[in-house]
């Protein structure tokens, strides 16, 4: 034990006992799921307050949504609230803003958004936001697919709309790269 010479205080046993807070905030922070899905020192996808455009490294499209749940990709706009998403580090949910609706995925590789609570949909509308080495640039992985967010070149039939699905995580497919754009507070 030793004593703190300002206050004549023991500091042993209050040190100790701020170390084990600190490590068991810091475990309870880690997300659980498989042990390549770790969260990324500087992602700023965990930040609740600032709306994001989720752009597309290989078309440069924003990952956009209707009320029906269809999600594809289209010309980026900032100022189209379709176009604006909120990550929930919390629940680990990305949120169509204007819609209240959640990005969800499944093993069909069909990404869409649900209505439902979101954290009640389990691991399907678990997102973790991957750092690819790449400033500013991420892979989407879903928890309940243990596949990654993915967009090409491709339309969909009958349609002025990209394709927008899951397929196996590659950090070398540039339509798994999402660049997060800030655009304003939520």
């Amino acid at each position: 034990m030793s004593t703190d010479p300002s206050s004549g205080r023991r500091t042993r046993r209050v040190v100790g006992w701020l170390g084990t807070v600190a490590v068991v905030a810091a475990l309870a922070a880690v997300p659980a799921g498989p042990a390549s899905a770790t969260a990324v020192p500087g992602d700023p996808a965990p930040n609740t307050t600032h709306l994001f455009l989720l752009r597309n490294k290989q078309n440069g499209w924003c990952l956009d949504g209707n009320a029906g749940g269809s999600v594809y990709a289209l010309p980026c706009r900032p100022d189209h609230p379709y176009h604006q998403w909120l990550y929930s580090g919390l629940d680990m949910t990305w949120r169509q803003i204007n819609l209240d609706r959640c990005l969800y995925g499944n093993e069909n590789r069909v990404v869409a958004t649900t209505g439902w609570f979101c954290a009640a949909s389990g691991t399907y509308t678990s997102w973790l936001n991957r750092a690819t080495g790449t400033t500013a640039e991420y892979m989407i992985y879903n928890y309940g697919t243990d596949m990654c967010l993915d967009s090409n070149d491709e339309y969909n039939p009958g349609s002025n709309t990209r394709k927008v699905f899951l397929s196996g995580c590659n950090a070398d497919d540039r339509g798994q790269r999402w660049i997060f754009d800030t655009v304003g507070a939520a």
